[in-house]
């Protein structure tokens, strides 16, 4: 009797042990935590040149900014030509172009990113390159202001929309009008073509598992979207693993026709792994003055390319419900280590 119930309560044991090392319960899937804000500070200018303007009394500076995020510098452009900025004031990270004012139009600005660039080796006058880069950004900036108004010029207006005159918008203070005739240039050439123009506004990545055991193989698709919501091609997209172990291969490369990538994760141990996947390219970040200083804002600007992880995903990949059979000094096996992971998907906000 006492054989037959010590059995039986083994073999209740070991059923039980099975089930649980077996099976798994279906988790729940909880939103990640909103990153911190990333910010910046303006250090000072780079290449350009100082142009008139109607609205202040001398030259103003149509220049490259440079801003310092966490001790990388970045180039990039003023958008707000009414407000004014200064030497370490603190900028926000803010995501895509397309998070900015709604009155802009920010496809056109991101053709011209997209399309112009001061740097490149075949501009030989990269003062006046860049210059002309900056007016024809602050003339799309300032459309919602309307046109010149001669009889009032205190009043605020669309940037180089007054006539070519002694003291025109654009003008150099040696009297050149090269950089407004280069900056109407490409003014023209963005009305001409940014209509079909496309750049990413966020990233959507998915894995084909919902757990990953160790060294199981599975596949992470990165999504990218564009301002219409449509999914976009030709756009670089990186991984990285920021927690946990486990190896990516490729780490990067180029959405295709369906605007995705695909790479394959493998895990190296048993613990949750996190993977986030961001986009990178000749688009801008916008890089807010209105949040720290909601009262007395200093200017937003616009990088030159993508801040990394600035557009960004991550996704939080599990093991599956853990446990260990060990053997006791008794001769009774024995369940412990009882240990459950969740996946965690950040959302968009």
């Amino acid at each position: 009797m006492t054989l037959r119930r010590n059995k039986l309560l083994f073999l209740g044991l070991l059923g039980v042990i099975i089930l649980a090392v077996t099976g798994i319960v279906p988790q729940a899937v909880w939103a990640l935590p909103p990153p911190q804000p990333q910010n910046a500070t303006y250090v000072g200018t780079g290449n350009g040149s100082a142009v008139y303007f109607h609205y202040y009394p001398g030259p103003i500076d149509a220049k490259i900014f440079k801003v310092n995020l966490s001790g990388t510098i970045y180039d990039a452009y003023c958008i707000d030509i009414y407000t004014a900025i200064s030497i370490n004031d603190t900028l926000t990270v803010n995501g895509s172009l397309a998070e900015g004012n709604q009155s802009v139009n920010w496809t056109a600005i991101n053709y011209i990113l997209y399309t112009y660039n001061y740097s490149s080796p075949e501009v030989t006058d990269k003062d006046n390159e860049s210059a002309a880069i900056q007016a024809a950004i602050w003339y799309f900036t300032s459309e919602p202001y309307g046109l010149f108004n001669a009889s009032n010029t205190s009043q605020k207006y669309q940037f180089m929309t007054d006539p070519k005159t002694d003291w025109y918008d654009g003008r150099l203070e040696n009297g050149s009008a090269l950089v407004r005739d280069r900056a109407f240039e490409v003014i023209n050439d963005t009305k001409a073509n940014a209509s079909t123009f496309k750049f990413p506004t966020r990233i959507e990545l998915n894995a084909s598992e919902e757990y990953v055991l160790q060294n199981q193989t599975v596949n992470l698709t990165a999504t990218v979207y564009d301002q219409d919501d449509a999914r976009i091609q030709g756009v670089t997209v990186k991984f990285a693993i920021t927690e946990g172990n486990g190896t990516l291969d490729p780490d990067n490369g180029t959405t295709n026709d369906s605007g995705q990538f695909q790479v394959n994760f493998t895990g190296t141990d048993a613990n949750a792994t996190t993977v986030v996947a961001w986009v990178e390219g000749s688009y801008g970040t916008l890089l807010r003055g209105d949040i720290l200083y909601p009262s007395s804002p200093v200017q937003n600007v616009s990088t030159i390319t993508l801040i990394p992880r600035s557009i960004e995903e991550l996704i939080v990949l599990p093991v599956p419900e853990q446990s260990t059979l060990v053997l006791t000094s008794t001769g009774v096996l024995a369940l412990v280590g009882y240990v459950t992971y969740s996946r965690r998907k950040k959302k968009e906000e």
